[in-house]
């Protein structure tokens, strides 16, 4: 027995072995119209003639003779009626396909000049809307991926921007502070307090708000006081409060003839 597939565009029949069969998955090509096809969708068996030459490569079937069989006269005895000889399949080659044509022939029709300025423009999309997110949220990322913080500062000194530090008011809060009235100076009053930031990264010094009260506790004077009011002349305002550090406020303030007793302090980010 001996596998036998057809070309599907020419009806040429070719034996096939399973060699070739493995090799590209049965992608072959027709030796007699160049029809390229696959071997397994027409796939069937066949009798080897015995007076049969092997060409190379594969070799096509030709069509076999519908034989008319008479039956025989009565005669009381049995008689076999003998198949007719199996003809010798037509000679030719089947090509099996190299692995570049193969490709081709999977992959289908080549892209066109448009869609490969369809892909380009597309794939140009994808990148400047990742762009766009990584400029808007580069605090974010700076947080949450610190060793990406460099390469976002050095990208940010090309585009001419800055990389801002994060406001996570509840992060910040006040752990100590004090207001006394200078000796000999009516209305003279120092409020000292430590801001801690006690977040794992850097954060914007806040703003506070300071409202002075009577001894009801109701406001009598409120006023803020942004960083370059509270801190000394030579800190370091852009670098934000150090992760999990505390800093210390010093405000000399002029009351005037209020009468103050008491005070609150808020903190804020605008």
């Amino acid at each position: 027995m001996s596998m036998v597939t057809r070309c599907p565009h020419c009806r040429t029949s070719f034996r096939i072995t399973s060699s070739v069969l493995k090799m590209h998955h049965g992608l072959v090509r027709c030796g007699h119209c160049s029809e390229v096809f696959n071997a397994f969708d027409s796939l069937s068996t066949t009798h080897d003639a015995p007076d049969e030459i092997e060409a190379p490569g594969a070799v096509p079937e030709a069509p076999v003779q519908e034989a008319s069989v008479h039956a025989p006269e009565p005669s009381g005895e049995t008689v076999s009626t003998p198949e007719p000889p199996e003809e010798p399949l037509q000679q030719a080659e089947l090509e099996v396909l190299p692995e570049e044509p193969m490709e081709e022939f999977f992959v289908g029709k080549k892209p066109s000049k448009f869609d490969r300025v369809w892909g380009l423009g597309s794939a140009l999309l994808v990148v400047s809307l990742l762009a766009q997110a990584v400029y808007y949220f580069r605090m974010e990322i700076g947080i949450e991926l610190p060793g990406l913080k460099p390469y976002l500062q050095a990208s940010c000194a090309l585009l001419g921007c800055a990389i801002p530090l994060p406001e996570k008011i509840d992060l910040v809060g006040i752990e100590s502070s004090s207001l006394q009235n200078q000796p000999g100076r009516i209305g003279a009053i120092d409020l000292h307090a430590s801001i801690r930031n006690s977040a794992p990264f850097a954060q914007k010094y806040p703003l506070i708000e300071l409202t002075l009260t009577d001894a009801q506790d109701a406001p009598l004077a409120r006023k803020i006081f942004r960083p370059s009011d509270y801190l000394p002349k030579d800190a370091r305002v852009g670098e934000g409060i150090p992760a999990n550090a505390a800093v210390n406020v010093g405000l000399h303030l002029d009351a005037g003839t209020l009468q103050a007793s008491g005070y609150r302090l808020y903190l804020f980010y605008p």
